[in-house]
């Protein structure tokens, strides 16, 4: 194991294990699940060398990684990207400290929104998780967030968004936060505020007792932005202020964020590619804050690192590598290859149900994907080009993760789905995509260096406005990318449901090629375009 480097996952159990996909969190990776699923790999041609490898002491390592990683008690969370100075360090550390925030490594998205399940729970978890009488909403299904909701509506603090519903994985705003602060301290009067923004009568108490007493000081000397959500940074910090902000003493340590390294072929703190992910969704916020964003990237060491990436999502034509794939798994290589051209490269959707029926048809899809791929998230339902097929287990619309994508690539790079004669005929077709963006086909390699974008793996699926769908202006793209030096790495990225689908657009070619030079050190390389939409975050 000299060579494998194990890096936990680089989100937090927020609040409670409260923090729903909806918030955009970024997601924990689970090392025994991933070493799990690969050992659950199903193909004949699986090589028994990566069998062998999986099978004497991976997960093993992995486990061992974890007891590494696991940050002493009182260490500032995220201390790697949390420096010391910053407003919200010591409330971090007392948030930790009293157990407000629960997590499982050293790495803190700071400026990832917070749902309003999760917001209730931090505050019950601050009172010290009061018992109360069942509540009535049907949405809320965590056990944690049961008891937290209940209290909250026995207390008088949130009466959810209708009778029968709480909302849980809406992202909360500051304005509502305000607001539920100011009802746990009894609604007490203060002096009007002088923030111009906040216009809405109903944000006027609770923001003028916040101001009053300090524990907002507002966006700008005139500026509360009630309409913005409140960030894990924020929450931490407003609950910090509202307990009269007790003594802390913060970590003198260093202790390690993220990772720690073995002598892998990468090596860079990985709390920069965190930071990074971090900073790719509020520039996704920025440009269109309607927009339903996710990102996974595996490295070539089997690092994982993701913000929504266990999402569920529709896919447009992303599937149909995968789709070929498991056709020629299926009925063998020279049956597909009058299909495969215009099925993965010319993505015609005639061509990929022919290819779904030579695999066996949907349902022998899905098991390919389940039981060869050992992807748990994907499956296949409807297909309507030439005849319709439909698959016999219905599990709701057609749908994928971002984590699945990337991990398909991972496996077809790595030779484990098919023999080498298919998987390089496959990777072939892969490279014969678009290189450049052409409305959306190549919008994952558009902003890459040209070295680096010729030798790429990938495939864009889409679904434009209009289209009805459960995920409409749809824009996603996966791969994988090779660096300079021989090393590669995974990832897959998807924007959905935005008001501005240019924008969704321009965002997938952004954040692919910050990735890029990230995880390749690429400091020179510009991925800004003159015509990209403003944002600081951009200098």
């Amino acid at each position: 194991m000299a060579n494998v480097r194990v890096r936990v996952g680089h989100g937090l159990l927020w609040i409670a294990n409260s923090w729903q996909p909806e918030a955009l969190p970024l997601i924990p990776f689970d090392p025994v699940a991933l070493g799990s699923r690969l050992m659950q790999l199903k193909s004949p041609r699986t090589s028994a060398r990566i069998r062998s490898a999986l099978g004497s002491g991976l997960a093993a390592c992995l486990l061992a990684g974890l007891g590494v990683l696991t940050p002493q008690a009182g260490a500032v969370a995220g201390s790697g990207v949390v420096p010391r100075s910053n407003y919200y360090a010591v409330p971090v550390q007392w948030a930790v400290d009293h157990g407000i925030i629960e997590r499982d490594d050293a790495c803190f998205a700071l400026h990832a929104p917070v749902s309003r399940g999760a917001s209730v729970v931090g505050l019950w978890n601050m009172v010290g998780q009061p018992a109360a009488a069942p509540h009535s909403f049907s949405d809320v299904t965590s056990p944690t967030q049961n008891d937290a909701v209940a209290w909250a509506v026995e207390a008088d603090i949130t009466r959810g968004t209708s009778r029968t519903t709480f909302s849980p994985d809406s992202i909360l705003t500051r304005g509502q936060f305000a607001a539920l602060l100011h009802r746990l301290a009894g609604r007490p009067a203060a002096p009007p505020h002088s923030f111009t923004d906040v216009l809405a009568a109903w944000q006027q108490a609770p923001v003028s007792w916040l101001a009053s007493t300090g524990i907002t000081t507002g966006t700008s000397p005139a500026t509360f932005s009630p309409e913005s959500a409140v960030t894990r940074a924020q929450l931490v910090t407003f609950l910090y202020r509202y307990n009269g902000e007790p003594a802390v003493v913060p970590d003198t340590g260093d202790p390690l964020c993220c990772s720690t390294d073995t002598g892998a072929a990468q090596d860079f703190d990985s709390c920069v590619l965190t930071a990074e992910l971090d900073r790719l969704t509020r520039i996704a916020e920025e440009w269109d804050g309607s927009a339903r964003t996710g990102i996974s990237v595996i490295l070539s060491d089997g690092a994982t690192h993701g913000v929504a990436a266990d999402r569920k999502v529709s896919y447009g034509s992303a599937l149909k590598p995968l789709w070929t794939a498991a056709a020629v798994d299926t009925a063998g290589l020279e049956k597909i290859v009058p299909l495969g051209h215009a099925t993965v490269v010319d993505s015609d959707n005639h061509a990929a149900g022919q290819v779904i029926d030579l695999a066996g048809g949907i349902d022998a899809v899905n098991g390919w994907v389940r039981e060869v791929a050992g992807l748990d998230s994907t499956h296949l339902s409807v297909w309507r080009f030439g005849s319709t097929r439909v698959s016999e287990l219905n599990r709701g619309p057609n749908h994928t993760t971002m984590n699945d994508l990337a991990l398909f690539y991972v496996r077809l790079h790595q030779g484990q789905l098919l023999d080498t004669a298919a998987t390089e005929q496959l990777v072939d077709w892969l490279r014969s995509t678009r290189r450049s963006r052409s409305y959306i086909d190549g919008v994952l390699l558009d902003r890459l260096p040209s070295a680096t974008a010729e030798t790429a793996l990938h495939k864009t699926g889409w679904l434009p406005p209009g289209w009805p769908a459960n995920d409409p202006n749809l824009v996603i793209d996966a791969g994988v990318v090779f660096l300079p030096g021989g090393d590669w790495f995974a990832l897959a990225l998807s924007s959905s449901r935005g008001d501005r689908y240019d924008r969704s657009i321009r965002w997938v070619g952004l954040a692919a090629c910050r990735i890029y030079a990230v995880v390749a050190n690429d400091t020179e390389h510009d991925c800004r375009r003159a015509d990209d939409p403003a944002s600081g975050l951009l200098d």
